[in-house]
């Protein structure tokens, strides 16, 4: 069982790449990557847009060839928001789910499941975020912005950890975290209440100028149950759309 993880870079393009475009060479690419879709059970996406009246979610349904429910964070309205930034999941049509609301400063960027598996007496409870980048702002970004900026960072990953803490079944927290397993603040603070993460995350994931000193900041963390139901017998960091799709690479879960 396959988790599918990638940041769609969406108001940054690496390339002229219409958005359409960039939907169907990602989906082409996962058709040919893993041709059997049964063996990839979830899709989570940061960075995406709706697009009006959400054509870009239909698309990204059609390139799927509708074997995916499209799920969006529950309590964002992205068809009045199309511009802006979500996260999005693609569940597999044959698992059972419940989409979970999350409270947060800024509800479209965590979008939170719990799927079942008929395999697994115990439900996996996967949250996809993407956290606010405070590592450079423009040059000229007024004080008033930069403190609202860093407000909301910690407002958002209060929420997770909150979640996280709290959080008794199998949890799963993946997406782009603008920190690294290293030096990261809140990805320590996950570590001290025992979420883990394959081979440590000590691998590059972003390829741009802003996270030159930090690379890794794309990650996935299981808490000690996700851990021993759900453990990554491996685990998957793909390049190859860098440039050419986004700046960072496809990451794979692989779960016995």
């Amino acid at each position: 069982m396959k988790i599918v993880s990638q940041n769609f870079n969406a108001w940054c393009p690496v390339t002229d790449l219409r958005f359409s475009k960039k939907i169907k060479l990602f989906a082409e690419y996962i058709g040919n990557k893993y041709p059997n879709r049964a063996e990839v059970a979830l899709i989570c996406i940061q960075e995406f847009i709706a697009g009006k009246n959400g054509k870009y979610l239909a698309e990204l349904e059609s390139a799927f060839d509708a074997c995916y429910d499209v799920i969006t964070p529950p309590n964002f309205n992205e068809i009045e928001h199309s511009k802006s930034l979500i996260n999005v999941i693609l569940i597999r049509k044959d698992l059972d789910y419940n989409v979970i609301k999350f409270n947060s400063c800024l509800p479209n960027r965590v979008c939170y499941v719990r799927v079942f598996f008929d395999y697994l007496p115990t439900p996996l409870r996967i949250m996809n975020i993407y956290a606010v980048q405070t590592v450079r702002f423009p040059s000229h970004a007024a004080s008033w912005y930069i403190t609202k900026r860093k407000e909301q960072k910690e407002d958002l990953w209060n929420s997770v950890l909150r979640e996280a803490k709290k959080c008794t079944e199998p949890l799963l927290i993946c997406g782009d975290m603008q920190e690294d397993s290293k030096s990261g603040m809140h990805i320590k603070q996950l570590t001290e209440i025992g979420f883990k993460e394959k081979n440590g995350g000590f691998f590059p994931t972003v390829k741009n100028d802003l996270f030159e000193a930090i690379p890794n900041i794309d990650h996935f963390l299981y808490n000690p149950a996700a851990w021993e139901n759900f453990y990554p017998v491996s685990f998957e960091h793909d390049g190859n759309l860098l440039d050419e799709l986004s700046d960072h690479i496809l990451l794979a879960a692989v779960s016995a």
